[in-house]
């Protein structure tokens, strides 16, 4: 029986995919035997696709020749997703939460859990020097034990700078993927001093995601 395909079919979900795998890899492409050069690449490419997609799924610009573009865009992507996957399940010392981390197939395949995680996680977050802030995790569902819940992978970090707590998720950026119970976040310069807002959300290896979790403030002090 062939292996099923790791990228998703539908274009939502598979900008939604190359995003995650392209941002996760640029934090430390040496980590994945990948160059910073080819990192970047693929951010840009990304950048492209998604660019592209919003332009044929909005009505007033949709048109067959945008269409055509995004197609086109979507094939150059997947030629260069698939070349660095192979980089990757190939170099030595890369873990599978790491391919998992990317959106990668693990080499030993676990048993498949049985739906979306029903469970939130309980987030802490403590600014610490250097601009960075950090996490602590729990599920919700088990009291005083830390870690993630049975059957997930880990969590989906989202973050919301300034203003009052918002649980929109409209109002929160995508901020990175945590597979362990503590965990280091480094943010973009110029935030001290500015409230911080982060919620997260467990995910399965379907990368199907539970409800999210009540948003945790702290304030950078650079």
């Amino acid at each position: 029986m062939p292996r099923p395909d790791f990228l998703p079919r539908g274009d939502s979900d598979f900008a939604r995919w190359a995003n995650t795998f392209a941002t996760t890899l640029a934090l430390d492409p040496a980590r994945f035997g990948v160059s910073e050069a080819d990192a970047a690449a693929l951010l840009l490419q990304n950048e492209s696709f998604a660019t592209s997609l919003r332009t044929v799924t909005d009505p007033r610009t949709r048109t067959t020749p945008a269409v055509a573009g995004k197609n086109a865009t979507r094939a150059d992507l997947v030629l260069r997703l698939r070349q660095l996957a192979r980089i990757i399940r190939a170099h030595p010392g890369v873990t599978d939460p790491q391919r998992i981390a990317l959106g990668l197939t693990p080499l030993i395949t676990p048993a498949a859990p049985p739906g979306p995680p029903r469970s939130r996680p309980v987030l802490i977050a403590r600014a610490i020097s250097g601009n960075r802030i950090r996490l602590r995790l729990r599920d919700d569902a088990a009291s005083g034990h830390r870690g993630k819940p049975p059957g997930t992978v880990g969590a989906v970090l989202f973050l919301k700078v300034g203003g009052p707590m918002s649980a929109s998720p409209n109002d929160y950026a995508y901020a990175g993927i945590v597979t362990t119970a503590i965990h280091t976040l480094k943010l973009a310069p110029g935030l001290a001093g500015r409230d911080v807002w982060l919620t997260a959300r467990w995910f399965n290896l379907r990368g199907e995601e539970g409800p999210a979790a009540a948003p945790a403030q702290t304030m950078p002090w650079g």
